[in-house]
């Protein structure tokens, strides 16, 4: 097997490399030449959006920093999306929240994330949010389907994976999870088209980028936000030649809106948040919980570090829902079971009221609820009218369901805190932020407010006043201002290395004699970028060493890259808690042909004849681009960027090689965010840690490979 041989300094942590004297170009839009109409569907059109069967038109590379765009934030929540805008050069800050919503009352500021393909019920058309009637068989909490194979944690709702299939996480006709998150996506995507018509004119939409920034759950793994943001891609997203797709965490926006919201108050002399002061964010949507602290490290103007690595679980509002399933069942029987996912799933007139039950709920005025559910042959009782067909809900019955989502948000806070205090910079926590539609209950507050002041009196509870789209609205703010200097990395990213084989120490499974080395131990594993440790947005961890190849090696050659979720990961690769990412593959081809005018960029090895050429493979850190990327040089010359291919199966991912120079430094300078010069003047390369191992002595370290074709 060829060996990929490491010996050079380890974990290098090196900014990367603008290119000079490159020219842009302003992006180039292709005008629609078709004669307008006045239906959505033709403004669609015109503006580029995509069709229900249609192709994306050709993308541009990139859009000029300086040139205005349009920033459009959105919420793709388990329950309810939402969707805010603004232009990229107003003068002031003034973030608009779409609320007219198809088929919706008014002013509401999130759509449901519900879509129907009854073609009886729709006419042969697909309807969605607000078009979804009770009748109509739909599908909902798809959003979740993405990520039902993944792990399950500390602060999971039980009763979630009982959910799938059934009335409320289930899918329909025979359709997958990708292809109905696509579909409502692209309904979402044509409606925000049509509205920024309605709100800029055709003209400006036509010829303005579009920066879409699409928020996703911290704490996913790399897989599940890339699913996302393919079903995005399929549903139109950034198809437009000059239009642009990129990922916020959703703590992350939900801590720009509310430090926005409440600019003033927190830089008054009287607020207990100040420069050193930890903030814990709490994200509360319909299906997880988000939670993130950050150390704020300036107030005028703000800026903040990560001083923790996020922490989630799979509980939400949804939660309180599946109890409220659990508890009908428990008191009701096949009466209530027997009923169809029309009568009783989410979506339904029960479900819709029990909805309004949830959000009016604050634990004191009132002593019962009741919601309409009509069941054949079932009498009244202290739970049921039957003369009115409504279920009724008493009071203490109604704590003991918001129970399970609260106890796992006040033991996540909890974490959180620990967590952050007991860093090396210290600190107290003395402020905590509420977002996310779970957030507007009055109940849920005043529980999490109570708790807080029991451990610190003087911690703040901050609630934005438009807590169910903070969201979106800071998505848009991550672009026009950014303010997180530092981020922690979330997990540990390494490669499988063989070293010197050490007896009673390493299993015989593992060992294998090498003509050069000797015997060695292959499964070690070296992690290049560990968790919990601060990097900066667009640096690049190297890892320096030799790649050797044979002959008979393949022009393509594939090399592993795995994570590992642990505080401190595995010292071996066959541990439970390393899991496979992706795979890099690199040429061959490319190595040989890097350096012209009859010069070998590598040398022979005497006793194998083999190729041995130094090379340098850079792991880009990014919190906000689409996937994982590398790039590899030779000295100084740039040989390919590499695209991560992800392990699980997924249609639309592909690894790419790309042997062009220009193509790696626009890919370099794409990484970098848009306020790096002015992270660098606040002094943020202070803390900057790759996290990367050290060897234990100068002897080189063998990287595993597996080579495309090989074993």
């Amino acid at each position: 097997m060829s060996e990929f041989i490491q010996t050079i300094q380890l974990g290098e942590v090196e900014k990367k490399p603008k290119p000079k004297n490159k020219k842009k170009q302003a992006p180039v839009y292709k005008k629609n030449r078709k004669s307008e109409q006045k239906d959505s569907k033709a403004i669609c059109d015109k503006v580029g959006a995509r069709g229900q069967n249609g192709e994306p038109p050709k993308k541009s590379r990139r859009v000029e920093k300086d040139r205005s765009f349009i920033i459009v934030g959105v919420d793709f929540g388990t329950t309810f999306s939402g969707v805010s805008w603004q232009i990229s050069r107003s003068e002031t800050i003034n973030v608009h929240t779409l609320k007219n919503w198809p088929n919706g009352s008014g002013n509401l500021e999130k759509v449901p994330s519900i879509i129907s393909y009854d073609k009886e019920a729709t006419e042969g058309k697909i309807c969605w949010g607000y078009e979804v009637e009770p009748r109509m068989l739909s599908s909902t909490w798809f959003k979740l389907l993405l990520v039902q194979d993944a792990a399950t944690g500390e602060h999971d709702d039980p009763l979630l994976r009982k959910c799938v299939g059934e009335n409320f996480m289930k899918t329909i006709l025979d359709r997958s999870p990708e292809d109905i998150c696509r579909d409502y996506l692209r309904c979402l995507y044509n409606y925000i088209l049509e509205s920024l018509v309605g709100h800029t004119g055709p003209n400006t939409v036509q010829n303005t980028g579009i920066h879409f920034v699409l928020s996703s759950p911290a704490a996913w793994r790399d897989a599940e936000r890339d699913r996302i943001k393919i079903a995005a891609e399929k549903a139109g997203f950034a198809s437009r030649e000059g239009d642009k797709l990129s990922l916020v965490s959703e703590p992350e926006a939900a801590a720009l809106a509310a430090f926005e919201e409440n600019k003033a108050f927190l830089e008054q002399s009287g607020s207990s948040l100040e420069k050193g002061s930890l903030v814990i964010v709490t994200d509360m949507g319909g299906g997880t919980v988000d939670l993130i602290t950050y150390r704020i490290t300036k107030l005028q103007p703000l800026k903040m570090v990560e001083a923790t690595v996020a922490t989630s679980g799979k509980c939400g509002s949804t939660t309180i829902d599946r109890a409220f399933h659990k508890w009908l069942e428990e008191r009701f029987g096949d009466k209530f079971t027997g009923l169809p996912s029309t009568i009783v799933g989410s979506g339904s007139k029960v479900m819709r009221e029990f909805e309004d039950v949830k959000r009016r709920f604050n634990g004191n005025d009132r002593d019962e609820f009741r919601v309409t559910l009509a069941m054949k042959d079932q009498k009244s009782c202290a739970n049921y009218d039957s003369d009115h067909g409504e279920v009724i809900i008493y009071r203490y019955e109604l704590q003991e369901m918001f129970s399970g989502v609260i106890d796992n948000v006040l033991q996540l806070i909890q974490a959180q805190k620990n967590l952050a205090e007991q860093e090396k910079d210290g600190g107290k926590v003395t402020g905590v932020i509420l977002c996310g539609g779970l957030a507007q209950s009055s109940y849920v507050y005043n529980k999490i407010n109570q708790f807080c002041k029991e451990f610190s009196p003087a911690v703040e509870v901050i609630r934005p006043s438009n807590a169910w789209s903070a969201i979106t609205r800071g998505s848009v703010l991550r672009i026009l201002q950014p303010r997180v200097a530092l981020r922690k990395n979330l997990r540990s990213y390494g490669i499988a290395m063989h070293r010197q084989f050490i007896e009673g120490e390493d299993s015989e499974e593992d060992a294998f004699y090498c003509p050069m080395g000797g015997k060695r131990a292959r499964n070690v594993m070296f992690w290049h970028a560990k968790k919990n440790n601060s990097v900066k947005d667009g640096q690049t961890v190297w890892i320096d060493g030799y790649y050797i190849f044979s002959r008979t090696d393949h022009v393509v050659n594939r090399m592993q890259v795995y994570a590992s979720e642990l505080d401190n990961p595995p010292s071996r690769l066959n541990s439970k808690d390393v899991y496979q990412v992706g795979s890099l593959d690199m040429s061959l081809e490319s190595i040989t042909s890097a350096v012209g005018g009859g010069k070998r960029p590598y040398k022979v090895v005497p006793k194998t004849k083999d190729k041995e050429v130094k090379v340098r493979i850079g792991h880009v850190i990014n919190s906000h681009t689409d996937a994982m990327h590398f790039v590899a040089k030779i000295g100084t010359r740039a040989i390919g960027s590499l695209k991560l291919k992800y392990s699980e199966t997924l249609n639309s991912t592909a690894d790419e090689t790309v042997k062009c120079e220009e193509q790696v430094l626009d890919m370099a300078d794409d990484s970098l965010s848009d306020s790096d010069e002015e992270k660098e003047e606040d002094g943020a390369e202070e803390g900057v840690d790759d996290g990367s191992e050290e060897s234990d002595d100068d002897s080189p370290l063998f990287l595993q490979r597996c080579d495309s074709g090989h074993s």
